[in-house]
């Protein structure tokens, strides 16, 4: 590995330090001992008491707890690399509106109440086991985001919100994932009125200015 700078002048290089251990690695991961010398200026750390071709960069040294560098060994099937949840905002879109709800998406770790969103990309992902389903746990919830907002009362006939029913369904959900109702708790959230009025086309003043919607 080359060094950052092709020329260092002696007082910037420290020669024939020496390490018993427990300080740097090779980039293969190995534990060095031995000389090594520094460059001051960059910071970088090579093998040999001074620079050669066969020299190799230093790093510092990462050990692993014992325990967990047994559990590998014994159980060299299980995956410990997953990918971390990241936090999402949602984007409504014209297709979402014309079917009148947006399917939402949300992760927490087991023992945990901080629910974050997320898109349905990382939904999947725990459900393929690339993000940890041991520590985590997810849920998806059907989200209104059109229609009728509050309830109404039509001849002793109570007909449902949208606001009630978004409100009904993170209590429901929150029962086995726990903290949802912490995090939501505006139930009109990304609400849209699907009427709309279309401008009339300025290129064509015979058009009329129709009331249209999704």
């Amino acid at each position: 590995m080359s060094r950052l700078k092709a020329y260092y002048t002696e007082s910037e290089i420290q020669k024939h330090l020496y390490t018993n251990g427990n300080e740097f690695m090779t980039p293969d991961k190995k534990e060095y001992r031995g000389t090594y010398h520094r460059y001051l200026l960059t910071g970088e750390i090579y093998t040999l008491g001074e620079y050669s071709k066969k020299s190799k960069k230093l790093v510092k040294l990462k050990t692993e707890d014992p325990m967990v560098s047994e559990y590998k060994r014994l159980n060299p099937e299980i995956k410990t690399t997953y990918k971390t949840p990241k936090d999402y905002i949602l984007r409504i879109t014209a297709d979402n509106i014309k079917q009148g709800f947006v399917i939402r998406y949300f992760i927490k770790k087991v023992n945990s109440l901080n629910v974050i969103e997320i898109n349905q990309k990382q939904y999947d992902a725990h459900g393929s086991n690339k993000i940890d389903r041991n520590l985590y746990e997810v849920a998806a919830i059907k989200w209104l985001i059109t229609g009728q907002l509050h309830d109404t009362i039509d001849n002793g006939i109570l007909t449902i919100g949208v606001k009630h029913k978004n409100e009904k369904t993170i209590q429901s959900t929150a029962k086995t994932f726990k903290g949802l109702d912490k995090k939501i708790l505006n139930f009109t959230e990304y609400f849209t009125d699907i009427d709309f009025v279309v401008s009339a086309d300025i290129n064509n003043p015979n058009s009329s200015t129709p009331t249209s919607s999704y």
